[in-house]
């Protein structure tokens, strides 16, 4: 019973002690040790997680030829897939629920502007995220896929 009252003795100590001394000798979260989280930093989304995949493991293409990249997000019905080819913006599509969950697809159109030159390039696609009255979609992106382009003799 006597610890029962120094129990009590301390805590009405501490309660009195911040009535009379403020909120300043109470623990604050700066004592925390802690680190606070870089404002820098990329915000981290909440929202569902997605996967995006390319349906092409590697390409190989005669120059001048179209070239359809297709692939899919897993988890998301809406929103724009940025298609990327040697880390530039190469087209921005849109999946949506009229199409088949999650898939998108582009053709570069043979001897166009678009069109890759002779060599070894890369092909990404970048789901952006998207919310709406469901929830939000994170954002996701594939892994490369290698276009190999051949000179036509």
């Amino acid at each position: 019973m006597k610890m029962l009252y120094s129990a009590r003795a301390s805590l009405a100590a501490i309660v009195l002690a911040a009535g009379v001394l403020g909120a300043s000798v109470l623990p604050t979260f700066a004592d925390s040790p802690v680190p606070l989280a870089d404002p820098a930093a990329p915000a981290t989304c909440t929202g569902y997680a997605t996967t995006t995949t390319l349906n092409q493991q590697a390409l190989m293409v005669t120059a001048g030829s179209p070239v359809t990249i297709s692939g899919v997000v897993h988890g998301a019905r809406l929103g724009p897939v940025q298609i990327m080819l040697d880390g530039q913006l190469l087209k921005t599509v849109f999946i949506a629920y009229g199409w088949p969950y999650g898939r998108f697809s582009y053709t570069i159109p043979g001897f166009s502007a678009q069109s890759p030159t002779v060599g070894t390039h890369t092909i990404m696609a970048q789901y952006e995220g998207y919310t709406g009255p469901a929830g939000t979609n994170c954002p996701s992106t594939s892994e490369p896929t290698t276009l190999v382009v051949t000179q036509h003799w």
